[in-house]
């Protein structure tokens, strides 16, 4: 089952690259973990992510939003006050947005926002109050558009990588943008991750 308010509190994540891990470890649609008083990080690596890794493109996905959500308000059960962060990849990542942008759950609140691949996540309208990290392949020009887009937006940082060389050495592209988000200096992004930290969803 999800965990819950009275679950044990597992180790946070310590940085960006070992969020993105425990991301591609995910073998169901959405997993819950309780990394704080008040605080969860969800999951979301995609719907296909429980029927088999299909691939879903297009299409209607309120199904996956609505899933996501009562997963989320399963693993909150009776923590008041809760705090989630979706940490989604690809059609995920989207969801994710989209969840931040529509969803008024009276049980949790969405913090932050973390993305990778998933460009469509950058026209959605999330509201200033909830954070956004994305991490896009230089190669993808939706993502360069959106990024572009985005640009002048305080509550939104995109990362914007070259993914040609991960793809070189056998590496993860994304796993790859994540470590060098944990290692680069620009200062925006530094307090970017320090923010994320000190909301408890990064052990730091």
């Amino acid at each position: 089952g999800e965990p819950g308010a009275d679950d044990p509190v597992q180790r946070a994540p310590r940085t960006i690259e070992e969020l993105l891990t425990a991301l591609a470890a995910s073998r169901r649609s959405v997993t819950v973990q309780r990394v704080g008083p008040q605080r969860y990080i969800a999951y979301l690596p995609g719907p296909e992510a429980g029927e088999g890794r299909l691939r879903l493109v297009g299409g209607d996905h309120t199904a996956y939003d609505a899933e996501v959500v009562a997963a989320v308000e399963r693993a909150v059960a009776g923590d008041e006050g809760a705090r989630v962060m979706l940490v989604g990849s690809a059609q995920g990542g989207v969801t994710a947005a989209e969840i931040a942008a529509t969803v008024a759950s009276p049980h949790f609140v969405v913090d932050q926002v973390v993305t990778a691949g998933a460009p469509g996540a950058q026209v959605t309208r999330v509201p200033e109050t909830t954070r956004v990290l994305s991490l896009e392949d230089r190669s993808d020009p939706v993502a360069l558009l959106g990024s572009l887009v985005n640009a002048g937006l305080p509550h939104r940082v995109t990362v914007v990588f070259e993914g040609a060389s991960a793809r070189a050495d056998g590496t993860s592209v994304y796993l790859a943008g994540a470590r060098a988000a944990d290692s680069a200096t620009h200062p925006e992004l530094r307090a970017e991750i320090q923010r994320i930290q000190g909301l408890g969803y990064l052990a730091g």
